[in-house]
């Protein structure tokens, strides 16, 4: 008929620009090395060679914007940031994220010596990491105080060691003397608690009638 882009009633956008054939959903299938819904780009080609703001990728023919552009060519600038962040920061969205010792909506206020590495600035005043002070945090505090860290301690084996050894010490003097009182030692005449556990009667221990009786 008169409208070549036309297939058994279906219509193809400018007829898929002569790089390939519309298919009866009203879509273009391009010829080898076209590409777009009108096959209107080359395969490896960006709209407006991303108009010089951005890199072509070949194998979608979508254009990767370089920072502070958008847009399918790259042509639409994101919002601007306050004296572009006075370049001591990045621009994300016409916000600065500002580099470490300075502050401020466009990363002009500056912090005594750049807090020295050790702090944020924030409204030109220095937070200090912990261990350091000072109005540039240069000072390193001579004694910090941590936190003990009691889950670390407990797992010591020489503190484990320990307590299981006070533990047992405590249980055997105990044992010792019940064993010394039930029996009838006394004073001198007690026996120590290792001495029964190599025993092989509790009964050589028992008090026995003295002969003179």
């Amino acid at each position: 008929g008169l409208d070549c882009g036309r297939v058994n009633g279906t219509f193809c956008d400018n007829n898929c620009t002569g790089h390939g054939t519309c298919t009866p959903l009203g879509t273009c299938q391009c010829y080898t090395g076209y590409s777009g819904t009108e096959c209107d780009q080359v395969r490896g080609s960006c709209p407006q060679n991303c108009t010089g703001h951005g890199a072509c990728d070949e194998t979608t023919s979508l254009c990767v914007c370089d920072p502070h552009y958008t847009g399918p060519a790259c042509n639409l600038l994101d919002p601007p940031c306050p004296a572009d962040c006075s370049g001591r920061g990045r621009c994300v969205r016409g916000i600065c994220r500002c580099k470490a010792g300075y502050s401020g909506r466009d990363c002009s206020v500056t912090c005594p010596g750049r807090c020295s590495g050790h702090g944020d600035c924030t409204n030109a005043t220095c937070s200090c990491e912990p261990g350091y002070t000072g109005a540039d945090c240069s000072v390193l505090n001579d004694v910090t105080v941590y936190p003990v860290d009691w889950a670390v301690l407990a797992y010591s084996p020489i503190l484990t060691f320990l307590f299981y050894f006070t533990c047992a010490a405590f249980l055997m003097i105990v044992l010792g003397y019940l064993i010394n009182y039930c029996l009838g030692h006394r004073g001198f005449a007690a026996i120590p608690f290792y001495t029964y556990l190599t025993s092989s009667s509790i009964a050589d221990y028992q008090l026995k009638p003295s002969a003179n009786m």
